[in-house]
This record gives structure tokens, C-alpha cells and sequence, in this order.
């Protein structure tokens, strides 16, 4: 028998970035990106890489061209420059 649950802002976030990543999977296959399953494969573990290492990110980027979706290259590569002084 089915539960059922009444989605709160939490549970409805964690729908659109499933929903975006679904997308932007769709998006690069119908692209052409992959030659085969292992490089799908291999584009997905280094999305799954970006994401854990998103988490610890203090603040996050969303991408230009699709509003709704994390950036995560960008916001990696945001966490890891050095701090400028406030001078």
C-alpha cells in the first residue's frame, strides 16, 4: 500500500534538482557529448564528484542559461580561489 506525503519546500526543491540534472543529462546526449555508455558513465560520476563537493560550498551559483539549475563547475571552481583582502 502506497504512503503518502504533503511535499514541503524541501521536498519540492529536491524535485527541480533532480529535474535539472535530468535535464542537462538529456540535454548532452541528444548534443552528441557521448560516444559511448562509458564515457556517459563517466561524465556522471564526475557530476556525482561535483555535487559532494558542492555541498560544502558556502554559496552557490546558478547557472546562466538555465535559472532553476545549480552551476556546479562554477561553483566549485568559486570555492577554490583564494580570498581577496578587504582592504
Amino acid at each position: 500500500m502506497p504512503t503518502f506525503n504533503v511535499p514541503d519546500d524541501h521536498d519540492r526543491a529536491e524535485l527541480a534538482g533532480r529535474m535539472c540534472e535530468a535535464i542537462n543529462i538529456e540535454t548532452a546526449i541528444r548534443a552528441g557529448r557521448f560516444g559511448s555508455l562509458d564515457e556517459l558513465a563517466d561524465w556522471l560520476a564526475e557530476q556525482s564528484d561535483l555535487m559532494n563537493r558542492v555541498q560544502a560550498c558556502d554559496l552557490w551559483l546558478m547557472s546562466v542559461d538555465q535559472p532553476a539549475c545549480l552551476d556546479l563547475q562554477r561553483t566549485v571552481d568559486r570555492s577554490q580561489r583564494p580570498e581577496r583582502s578587504r582592504v
